[in-house]
């Protein structure tokens, strides 16, 4: 399977749409009013039949309804928007949420100088401190 930039873009576009109705919208920082509003209407989003949806779905790759769906029922089991806003701007913890951190603290370890997860922490990509501490290279006769 290759990647594919534009889905992966509706798929970020998607997850945003599901954290504003679960955790809450970081961008709105008025009154709380406001920021229940701002929770309500992402919820609507997601629950309520609209081409936007339908279209953010279609283009990451998903059915629209078997999504609505599923995020209607995590909406109903999740802390209410007035809740959320209690936080203090923190996000309720709601199993949504405490699997994508669990996620996102997985895939962002610290990591040493290797280029991907399978390079041990010390042991680099083999291509950096030597190449960089020769200021003249010579290449063979045959490679030029």
């Amino acid at each position: 399977m290759s990647y594919d930039g534009d889905r992966a873009l509706w798929c970020e576009v998607l997850a945003l749409a599901i954290s504003d109705a679960l955790d809450g919208i970081r961008g709105v920082h008025r009154d709380r009013l406001l920021k229940v509003r701002a929770i309500e209407a992402a919820r609507r989003y997601i629950i309520e039949p609209n081409h936007d949806f339908n279209f953010v779905c279609t283009n990451a790759g998903l059915e629209p309804e078997v999504v609505r769906a599923r995020l209607a029922k995590q909406i109903a089991d999740a802390p209410t928007p007035e809740q959320i806003v209690e936080q203090n701007g923190r996000p309720a913890t709601n199993k949504f949420s405490v699997r994508r951190e669990r996620k996102h603290k997985q895939k962002h370890r610290a990591q040493g100088p290797g280029v991907v997860s399978d390079f041990a922490r010390d042991s680099g990509t083999g291509a950096g401190r030597s190449a960089q501490d020769s200021p003249n290279i010579s290449f063979s006769k045959e490679c030029a």
